[in-house]
């Protein structure tokens, strides 16, 4: 296989040599050849959505104290009294499970990038994972994650195709294995709500808004399987279920909507022909994507251990807390606020308000801040790099 032109990159005989050797087939590089990249189109007023997610957010906490305090019968502990009883194993546990979920999604790039060009780079790697996050964390329904970042690999060098591969893979391996695991606790676990929520209308709301946003979030890695598996029936329901959303003005452009379903159908079958010629990377990518949404899940658990709200450290109760976490962050899916902002807090908050007792509050806001806040940071701290970076290099060219 030729070296692809659109990437920047030098290498040596011996490094040329072990592409080849790794190279995925003449076939499937054409194809990732003829796909282009649009650059995101910038906005003018774009600082108005960042100041409305910091207005929808701080909106949010407080909501979250109101509400902590209602559950507490006015009381919240203090800050003081959280770290004096802290148990700094767990607190140090928490730390290195959100290290560890870091680590393990830009691994997840890294082996797909592996796969499809035969040499990663892991601190594009990490930086892919952290725009991605970035991005889906600060637009409605986590859409501008994947854009941004096939811009990104164009930039450094990828080819369209390529860039192309490398996200989608992900998004689809990623999102097959996190539905799985949710399914899996809401299934099986759902004594968790009896147990825990005593509201009655509350735990209604959480089983039929949970499902409800177990369906919303496999809708499109269902369709895609459903593509493939009965292409002609799929295309029929499609077809139909676009025709019914045009009528009702929500769609407007059918055939537009049909060729983005068909689009991520020829994705999808051209990215899982690249990882099964790569069956043990393609096993190693499972199993990260299983191991990034178990920490996220667990992650409150560890939290209220290190944070005194509950004592009783068991297997058990970590999965009533992992389902309790699925149930809560599940009903508000279809919440289109930047990462469901305003919304994920309180129903967590609702969900470990039995639990947690008094520690409810700072349990759900540092779980908040390890799995949403942090990334808005990281993003933020990226973006503002890369522009003192650019600012820099145009300097020294004068």
């Amino acid at each position: 296989m030729k070296e692809n032109k659109d990437l920047q990159q030098p290498t040596s005989d011996k490094e040329e040599s072990s592409r080849k050797k790794k190279s995925i087939d003449p076939s499937t590089v054409e194809i990732l050849e003829n796909v282009t990249v649009v650059e995101p189109k910038k906005k003018k007023y774009g600082w108005v959505g960042s100041v409305l997610l910091l207005a929808l957010i701080a909106f949010g906490i407080y909501i979250m104290v109101q509400l902590a305090m209602t559950i507490g019968e006015g009381e919240i502990q203090s800050l003081d009294s959280i770290i004096q009883n802290a148990n700094w194993t767990f607190v140090a546990i928490a730390v290195g499970m959100l290290l560890l979920a870091i680590v393990a999604d830009s691994l997840k790039y890294a082996v797909i990038t592996d796969t499809v060009i035969g040499k990663a780079n892991l601190l594009t790697s990490t930086k892919v994972a952290m725009l991605g996050r970035y991005y889906d964390n600060i637009t409605p329904f986590a859409s501008g994650g994947q854009p941004m970042q096939i811009y990104y690999l164009h930039k450094k060098g990828y080819s369209a195709g390529q860039s192309t591969a490398i996200v989608f893979i992900k998004y689809f391996v990623n999102m097959l294995c996190w539905m799985f695991i949710c399914i899996l606790l809401m299934a099986t676990q759902s004594g968790a709500l009896n147990q825990y929520v005593t509201n009655e209308a509350t735990r209604k709301l959480f089983l039929v808004a949970g499902w409800i946003g177990v369906a919303v979030n496999s809708a499109v890695p269902v369709m895609i399987i459903l593509f493939v598996i009965f292409p002609r029936l799929t295309t029929k329901v499609v077809s139909a279920c676009i025709w019914l959303l045009n009528k009702m003005r929500i769609v407007k452009d059918k055939e537009k909507t049909m060729n983005k379903a068909r689009r991520a159908v020829d994705e999808f079958c051209l990215a899982f022909k690249i990882m099964s010629q790569n069956p043990w990377k393609f096993f190693l990518l499972i199993c990260l994507c299983i191991l990034e949404p178990l920490i996220s899940m667990s992650l409150p658990y560890v939290v209220m251990v290190a944070l005194g709200g509950t004592t009783d450290i068991s297997w058990v109760t970590l999965l009533a807390v992992m389902t309790l976490n699925v149930y809560a962050t599940m009903s508000v899916a279809i919440i289109p606020t930047p990462g469901n902002s305003g919304f994920a807090e309180n129903a967590v908050l609702l969900a470990f308000a039995n639990i947690a007792s008094t520690v409810a509050f700072w349990v759900v806001f540092v779980w908040r801040f390890f799995t949403y806040y942090i990334y808005i940071l990281i993003g933020m701290a990226l973006t503002l790099f890369d522009v003192i970076r650019k600012a820099v290099r145009r300097r020294r060219k004068l």
